[in-house]
């Protein structure tokens, strides 16, 4: 029989917890932008937060493909969206201190997120420390899925 290692283990959501950032979601903005009902909005947030992107016009393509053509000016707002989404985290008050301190008292730390590339890059310049102490990053974006679901959440476990 094969003995199971246990190991302590603590994962991290990035928006809200580890920085702050823009008061709407992405997913809301472009719901908004787009004038669709609130209802697509999740159709939205599963759109931007479960594929990675080369960029914005990438992104424009997509939306176009699940909702309907874009207007120059919804393409430019998308693009001005894209952009500030790349600079918008700033890190959480001793976020890095609580990160490095579970680190620092073994537990294997990674992170889990619902979260599309242009934040998570700008999450990554914000909170370089946290980043290189994170033993794993499983990221919606990557992996194609959306927590709740137990194969984002297994990933993480299973790193």
């Amino acid at each position: 029989m094969q003995k199971r290692i246990l190991r302590k283990a603590v994962f991290f959501d990035i928006g809200s917890t580890l920085v702050e950032g823009p008061e709407i979601s992405p997913a809301k903005y472009i719901t908004r932008l787009l004038g669709l009902p609130a209802g697509e909005s999740s159709r939205a947030g599963k759109l931007i937060m479960c594929r990675e992107y080369d960029g914005w016009e990438e992104l424009c393509c997509a939306l176009e493909e699940s909702f309907r053509p874009l207007t120059p000016q919804q393409k430019t707002e998308v693009a001005l969206l894209w952009n500030n989404q790349e600079t918008a985290a700033s890190e959480i008050n001793e976020a890095a201190a609580v990160v490095a301190r579970f680190a620092g008292e073994g537990y294997h730390v990674g992170l889990v997120s619902n979260i599309w590339a242009p934040y998570y890059r700008s999450f990554l310049r914000a909170c370089p420390e946290i980043a290189g102490i994170s033993g794993c990053a499983v990221l919606s974006f990557q992996q194609g899925k959306k927590k709740p679901s137990f194969a984002i959440l297994n990933k993480g476990l299973s790193v």
